[in-house]
Protein backbone atom coordinates (compact mmCIF):
# COMPACT_ATOMS: atom_id res chain seq x y z
CA UNK A 1 0.00 0.00 0.00
CA UNK A 2 2.94 2.51 1.14
CA UNK A 3 4.65 1.87 -2.00
CA UNK A 4 2.12 2.33 -4.50
CA UNK A 5 0.46 5.48 -2.48
CA UNK A 6 3.58 7.07 -0.50
CA UNK A 7 1.38 9.84 0.22
CA UNK A 8 -0.91 8.21 1.88
CA UNK A 9 -2.89 9.29 4.97
CA UNK A 10 -6.25 7.89 5.62
CA UNK A 11 -7.00 3.79 5.12
CA UNK A 12 -9.64 2.05 6.41
CA UNK A 13 -9.11 -1.72 6.65
CA UNK A 14 -12.28 -3.90 6.49
CA UNK A 15 -11.65 -7.08 8.29
CA UNK A 16 -13.88 -10.55 9.57
CA UNK A 17 -12.02 -9.50 12.75
CA UNK A 18 -11.46 -5.61 14.09
CA UNK A 19 -7.53 -5.50 14.11
CA UNK A 20 -7.48 -4.38 17.74
CA UNK A 21 -8.87 -7.37 19.40
CA UNK A 22 -5.64 -8.80 17.16
CA UNK A 23 -2.87 -5.90 18.42
CA UNK A 24 -0.18 -8.74 20.01
CA UNK A 25 -0.27 -10.65 16.80
CA UNK A 26 0.94 -7.50 14.61
CA UNK A 27 4.55 -7.32 12.94
CA UNK A 28 6.73 -5.49 15.18
CA UNK A 29 6.47 -2.45 12.79
CA UNK A 30 3.44 -2.10 13.72
CA UNK A 31 3.73 -1.42 17.39
CA UNK A 32 2.24 2.03 16.98
CA UNK A 33 -1.09 0.34 17.27
CA UNK A 34 -1.03 0.53 20.87
CA UNK A 35 -2.57 3.69 20.42
CA UNK A 36 -1.82 5.28 24.20
CA UNK A 37 1.63 4.26 24.46
CA UNK A 38 4.42 6.99 24.65
CA UNK A 39 1.86 10.15 25.66
CA UNK A 40 -0.66 10.14 22.53
CA UNK A 41 -0.79 9.64 19.80
CA UNK A 42 0.66 13.17 18.91
CA UNK A 43 4.36 11.76 20.33
CA UNK A 44 3.57 8.34 19.03
CA UNK A 45 3.45 9.76 15.36
CA UNK A 46 6.16 11.88 15.79
CA UNK A 47 8.72 9.18 16.86
CA UNK A 48 7.85 6.52 15.00
CA UNK A 49 8.36 9.05 12.00
CA UNK A 50 11.49 10.32 13.47
CA UNK A 51 12.97 7.42 14.67
CA UNK A 52 11.58 4.34 12.30
CA UNK A 53 10.01 1.14 13.47
CA UNK A 54 6.92 1.13 11.10
CA UNK A 55 4.41 3.44 9.41
CA UNK A 56 2.62 5.51 11.95
CA UNK A 57 -0.50 3.95 11.49
CA UNK A 58 -2.83 5.10 14.34
CA UNK A 59 -5.29 1.86 14.48
CA UNK A 60 -9.03 3.31 15.46
CA UNK A 61 -12.19 1.16 15.25
CA UNK A 62 -15.62 2.68 14.46
CA UNK A 63 -17.02 1.95 18.25
CA UNK A 64 -14.73 4.73 19.18
CA UNK A 65 -16.40 7.50 17.24
CA UNK A 66 -14.11 10.07 16.38
CA UNK A 67 -15.14 13.18 15.59
CA UNK A 68 -13.88 14.90 12.27
CA UNK A 69 -11.14 16.91 14.75
CA UNK A 70 -10.34 14.36 16.26
CA UNK A 71 -9.27 12.47 12.97
CA UNK A 72 -7.78 15.98 11.62
CA UNK A 73 -5.37 15.82 15.27
CA UNK A 74 -4.15 12.49 14.23
CA UNK A 75 -3.18 13.75 10.28
CA UNK A 76 -1.72 16.65 11.22
CA UNK A 77 0.73 15.31 13.51
CA UNK A 78 1.80 12.54 11.02
CA UNK A 79 -0.12 9.83 11.84
CA UNK A 80 -2.02 7.89 9.22
CA UNK A 81 -5.73 7.45 10.34
CA UNK A 82 -6.51 4.02 9.90
CA UNK A 83 -10.14 3.06 10.59
CA UNK A 84 -11.11 -0.68 11.39
CA UNK A 85 -14.32 -1.83 11.01
CA UNK A 86 -15.83 -5.46 10.78
CA UNK A 87 -16.84 -6.73 7.06
CA UNK A 88 -20.33 -7.20 8.19
CA UNK A 89 -20.54 -4.04 9.18
CA UNK A 90 -19.39 -1.88 6.52
CA UNK A 91 -21.17 -3.88 3.57
CA UNK A 92 -24.89 -2.93 5.29
CA UNK A 93 -24.04 -0.10 2.85
CA UNK A 94 -22.75 -1.90 -0.22
CA UNK A 95 -22.97 0.84 -2.95
CA UNK A 96 -22.23 3.90 -1.19
CA UNK A 97 -19.62 5.25 0.93
CA UNK A 98 -20.39 4.78 4.52
CA UNK A 99 -21.94 8.34 5.81
CA UNK A 100 -19.67 8.20 8.37
CA UNK A 101 -16.42 8.47 6.18
CA UNK A 102 -17.55 10.94 4.06
CA UNK A 103 -16.10 13.48 5.66
CA UNK A 104 -12.85 11.80 6.81
CA UNK A 105 -12.12 11.13 2.70
CA UNK A 106 -12.75 14.73 1.22
CA UNK A 107 -10.14 15.48 3.78
CA UNK A 108 -7.63 12.88 3.37
CA UNK A 109 -7.82 13.24 -0.44
CA UNK A 110 -7.43 17.58 0.00
CA UNK A 111 -4.19 17.26 2.38
CA UNK A 112 -2.97 14.10 0.81
CA UNK A 113 -1.18 15.34 -2.78
CA UNK A 114 1.18 17.79 -0.87
CA UNK A 115 2.21 14.68 1.84
CA UNK A 116 3.66 13.03 -1.05
CA UNK A 117 7.36 14.91 -1.40
CA UNK A 118 7.69 16.23 2.07
CA UNK A 119 9.70 15.16 5.14
CA UNK A 120 9.14 16.28 8.68
CA UNK A 121 11.13 19.98 9.46
CA UNK A 122 12.86 19.83 12.99
CA UNK A 123 14.73 22.94 14.67
CA UNK A 124 14.95 21.15 18.02
CA UNK A 125 14.85 17.33 18.62
CA UNK A 126 14.90 14.98 22.16
CA UNK A 127 17.25 12.59 22.10
CA UNK A 128 16.54 8.73 22.64
CA UNK A 129 18.80 6.17 23.53
CA UNK A 130 19.62 3.17 21.72
CA UNK A 131 17.39 1.00 23.77
CA UNK A 132 13.94 2.64 23.18
CA UNK A 133 10.77 1.03 22.88
CA UNK A 134 7.63 2.56 22.81
CA UNK A 135 6.23 0.02 25.27
CA UNK A 136 8.08 1.48 27.67
CA UNK A 137 7.50 5.03 27.95
CA UNK A 138 4.95 6.31 30.55
CA UNK A 139 2.77 9.71 29.61
CA UNK A 140 4.90 11.55 32.62
CA UNK A 141 7.94 10.10 30.87
CA UNK A 142 10.58 12.95 29.97
CA UNK A 143 10.88 12.05 26.37
CA UNK A 144 7.13 13.21 26.28
CA UNK A 145 7.09 15.85 28.38
CA UNK A 146 10.00 17.68 26.84
CA UNK A 147 8.40 17.44 23.34
CA UNK A 148 5.50 18.47 24.72
CA UNK A 149 6.84 21.97 25.86
CA UNK A 150 8.72 22.38 22.65
CA UNK A 151 5.55 21.83 20.52
CA UNK A 152 3.71 24.19 23.08
CA UNK A 153 6.18 27.25 22.31
CA UNK A 154 5.27 26.06 18.27
CA UNK A 155 8.79 25.39 17.95
CA UNK A 156 8.87 22.66 15.67
CA UNK A 157 10.34 19.26 17.33
CA UNK A 158 10.91 15.55 16.57
CA UNK A 159 12.89 13.08 18.28
CA UNK A 160 16.52 11.51 17.19
CA UNK A 161 17.95 8.33 18.36
CA UNK A 162 21.48 7.80 19.47
CA UNK A 163 21.88 5.38 16.20
CA UNK A 164 20.72 8.20 13.83
CA UNK A 165 23.56 10.73 15.50
CA UNK A 166 26.17 8.03 15.08
CA UNK A 167 25.51 6.49 11.49
CA UNK A 168 23.99 10.16 10.21
CA UNK A 169 25.08 12.90 12.44
CA UNK A 170 22.98 15.39 13.75
CA UNK A 171 20.76 17.25 10.43
CA UNK A 172 21.84 20.64 9.35
CA UNK A 173 18.88 22.28 10.14
CA UNK A 174 18.30 20.75 13.97
CA UNK A 175 19.89 23.67 15.94
CA UNK A 176 18.69 22.03 19.33
CA UNK A 177 19.06 18.99 20.93
CA UNK A 178 16.99 18.11 24.40
CA UNK A 179 18.52 15.20 26.51
CA UNK A 180 16.57 13.40 28.94
CA UNK A 181 17.72 11.58 32.24
CA UNK A 182 16.26 8.61 31.38
CA UNK A 183 13.43 7.02 29.45
CA UNK A 184 10.85 7.34 32.11
CA UNK A 185 10.67 4.31 34.84
CA UNK A 186 13.90 3.19 33.09
CA UNK A 187 17.60 3.66 34.31
CA UNK A 188 19.08 7.35 33.51
CA UNK A 189 20.20 7.72 30.30
CA UNK A 190 23.95 7.13 29.78
CA UNK A 191 25.24 9.34 26.19
CA UNK A 192 27.74 6.58 24.71
CA UNK A 193 31.04 8.15 24.67
CA UNK A 194 31.21 7.67 20.87
CA UNK A 195 28.64 10.37 20.81
CA UNK A 196 31.06 13.07 22.13
CA UNK A 197 32.23 14.03 18.92
CA UNK A 198 29.00 13.88 17.40
CA UNK A 199 27.94 16.25 20.15
CA UNK A 200 31.28 18.70 20.22
CA UNK A 201 30.62 19.42 16.77
CA UNK A 202 27.36 20.06 17.11
CA UNK A 203 28.39 22.60 19.73
CA UNK A 204 30.92 24.17 17.70
CA UNK A 205 28.93 25.03 15.00
CA UNK A 206 26.28 26.77 16.75
CA UNK A 207 24.07 24.42 18.14
CA UNK A 208 22.32 23.96 21.79
CA UNK A 209 22.43 21.30 23.85
CA UNK A 210 19.71 21.19 26.62
CA UNK A 211 18.89 18.84 29.58
CA UNK A 212 15.21 17.94 30.09
CA UNK A 213 15.47 19.77 33.46
CA UNK A 214 16.25 22.84 31.85
CA UNK A 215 13.50 22.96 29.39
CA UNK A 216 11.45 22.69 32.56
CA UNK A 217 12.16 25.55 34.28
CA UNK A 218 11.21 27.24 31.00
CA UNK A 219 14.35 29.46 30.79
CA UNK A 220 15.74 27.93 27.94
CA UNK A 221 12.48 28.07 26.22
CA UNK A 222 13.40 31.98 26.06
CA UNK A 223 16.44 31.17 25.13
CA UNK A 224 16.16 29.03 21.93
CA UNK A 225 13.31 31.63 20.98
CA UNK A 226 15.77 33.76 21.02
CA UNK A 227 17.91 31.89 18.22
CA UNK A 228 15.23 32.61 15.50
CA UNK A 229 13.12 30.14 14.85
CA UNK A 230 12.59 29.78 10.95
CA UNK A 231 9.16 29.58 11.41
CA UNK A 232 6.09 29.82 14.49
CA UNK A 233 2.43 30.42 14.80
CA UNK A 234 0.72 32.59 16.82
CA UNK A 235 -3.34 33.55 18.01
CA UNK A 236 -4.06 30.02 17.70
CA UNK A 237 -4.54 28.97 21.94
CA UNK A 238 -3.60 26.75 23.91
CA UNK A 239 -4.80 23.48 21.80
CA UNK A 240 -3.26 24.37 18.07
CA UNK A 241 -0.83 21.96 17.30
CA UNK A 242 1.74 22.43 14.29
CA UNK A 243 3.86 20.72 12.31
CA UNK A 244 5.75 21.67 9.42
CA UNK A 245 7.16 19.74 6.56
CA UNK A 246 9.77 20.41 3.52
CA UNK A 247 10.57 18.75 0.55
CA UNK A 248 14.06 17.90 -0.63
CA UNK A 249 14.89 21.62 -2.13
CA UNK A 250 13.50 23.28 0.32
CA UNK A 251 11.40 25.28 -2.08
CA UNK A 252 7.94 24.23 -0.56
CA UNK A 253 6.97 24.00 3.07
CA UNK A 254 3.36 22.31 4.23
CA UNK A 255 2.41 23.34 7.53
CA UNK A 256 -0.11 21.28 9.37
CA UNK A 257 -2.35 23.02 11.56
CA UNK A 258 -5.07 21.31 14.61
CA UNK A 259 -7.62 23.52 15.64
CA UNK A 260 -10.97 23.69 16.95
CA UNK A 261 -12.99 26.91 15.41
CA UNK A 262 -10.30 29.09 15.89
CA UNK A 263 -9.63 32.54 13.65
CA UNK A 264 -6.69 34.38 12.07
CA UNK A 265 -4.03 32.27 12.98
CA UNK A 266 -0.81 34.11 11.69
CA UNK A 267 2.25 31.88 10.33
CA UNK A 268 5.40 33.85 11.09
CA UNK A 269 8.11 33.23 8.31
CA UNK A 270 12.19 34.25 9.12
CA UNK A 271 13.85 36.26 6.63
CA UNK A 272 16.99 35.09 7.44
CA UNK A 273 16.04 31.26 6.47
CA UNK A 274 13.32 31.70 3.67
CA UNK A 275 13.39 33.63 0.29
CA UNK A 276 10.09 35.05 -0.95
CA UNK A 277 7.00 33.28 -0.88
CA UNK A 278 5.82 33.29 -4.24
CA UNK A 279 2.22 31.26 -3.58
CA UNK A 280 0.75 30.35 -0.51
CA UNK A 281 -2.53 28.42 -0.60
CA UNK A 282 -4.86 26.18 2.24
CA UNK A 283 -5.80 23.32 1.00
CA UNK A 284 -8.48 21.94 3.35
CA UNK A 285 -10.44 25.24 1.87
CA UNK A 286 -8.93 25.36 -1.41
CA UNK A 287 -8.34 28.71 -0.86
CA UNK A 288 -5.50 30.98 -2.01
CA UNK A 289 -3.67 33.39 1.17
CA UNK A 290 -1.98 36.62 0.97
CA UNK A 291 1.42 37.50 2.49
CA UNK A 292 2.61 40.16 3.71
CA UNK A 293 5.23 42.00 4.70
CA UNK A 294 7.15 42.41 8.01
CA UNK A 295 10.23 43.47 8.98
CA UNK A 296 12.42 40.51 9.81
CA UNK A 297 9.87 38.34 7.15
CA UNK A 298 6.84 37.78 6.30
CA UNK A 299 3.55 36.80 7.84
CA UNK A 300 0.06 34.54 6.69
CA UNK A 301 -2.83 34.59 8.01
CA UNK A 302 -5.25 31.47 7.99
CA UNK A 303 -8.49 33.05 8.89
CA UNK A 304 -10.31 30.44 9.96
CA UNK A 305 -9.75 26.41 11.14
CA UNK A 306 -12.80 24.52 11.85
CA UNK A 307 -10.96 21.63 12.66
CA UNK A 308 -7.82 21.76 10.32
CA UNK A 309 -5.65 23.75 8.10
CA UNK A 310 -2.39 22.86 5.50
CA UNK A 311 -1.07 25.98 4.41
CA UNK A 312 1.52 25.12 1.82
CA UNK A 313 3.71 27.87 0.98
CA UNK A 314 6.20 28.10 -1.94
CA UNK A 315 9.18 30.18 -1.88
CA UNK A 316 11.56 31.68 -4.56
CA UNK A 317 14.04 29.64 -6.61
CA UNK A 318 17.56 30.38 -7.66
CA UNK A 319 16.67 29.46 -10.83
CA UNK A 320 13.56 31.52 -11.05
Amino acid sequence: VHAINPEIVVLLSVNTVRLDNLRHGDAPKYEDSFNNWLGGMESAATVLTDVGGGYPHIWRSSSEQDSIYNAARYLTFGAIYNRDIREDEFFRVPHELHPEYEQLFKLGNRISPAMKDVTPYRFARVVVNGNFSIRQVPLDSQLVTSWRDLIGERIPAGYISFKQMLESGIPDDTLVLVIPEGNGWEAPMRLQDELNPVLEKFTKDGGLVLSAEEIKEGGCLRTINKRGIPLTASNGGRELGMVVYRNESTSKYVVNLSAYKRRNVVLKLSETHFRQPVAVSERVTGKSLKTKKTDDGWEITVPRIDYMAQVVINFETEES
